[in-house]
């Protein structure tokens, strides 16, 4: 197995300085041969072929404030298989993503062996899953049930001031 990191790096002195953390570990650990570290800030397209190469894309997020995480949207987007810690953050995509058993290194190890042992009958199920997901989720059919969402506040309350 490699790892390939895509971790943009920002014009901000806390993102050179994870990036840096990063690679003096990626070094320390002998780990330069098996993991390449990415910090290019790609356009959406360019970011999408990079994740579309992927055997296997992983967010393994800890506790974490945020609601929900556009990045795995995005990675959801790419066909990709994506996988995810067991975190809230990650409630709304569930059925496009496959939930690691835990945050902790082990955990997370043991859930990509586990996934990268898949037999083709599991794989299947996953892809069905997710790309019926994708296509509920495509940019027209939320389009569509928004407009459908507006329309209908339009004539309530077209129907009120009567």
């Amino acid at each position: 197995l490699s790892l390939r990191m895509l971790n943009a790096e920002y014009p901000a002195e806390v993102s050179r300085q994870a990036i840096e953390s990063i690679r003096s570990q990626i070094i320390e650990r002998g780990l330069d041969g098996l993991v390449t570290l990415d910090t290019v800030y790609y356009t959406d397209h360019e970011c999408l072929e990079r994740l579309a190469d992927a055997d296997l894309v992983v967010f393994p997020y800890q506790a974490t404030q945020e609601s929900s995480s556009a990045a795995v949207r995005h990675a959801i987007a790419s066909g990709a298989p994506v996988a995810v810690t067991p975190l809230a953050i990650f409630e709304d995509v569930a059925p496009a993503v496959i939930e690691l058993p835990g945050c902790e290194p082990a955990a997370l190890a043991d859930g990509i062996t586990r996934v990268m042992g898949w037999l083709p009958g599991e794989w299947q199920e996953y892809r069905t899953r997710s790309e019926n997901w994708r296509a509920a989720h495509a940019h027209s059919v939320v389009a569509q049930r928004l407009s459908g969402m507006i329309c209908a506040l339009q004539r309530e309350d077209a129907g009120s001031a009567g």
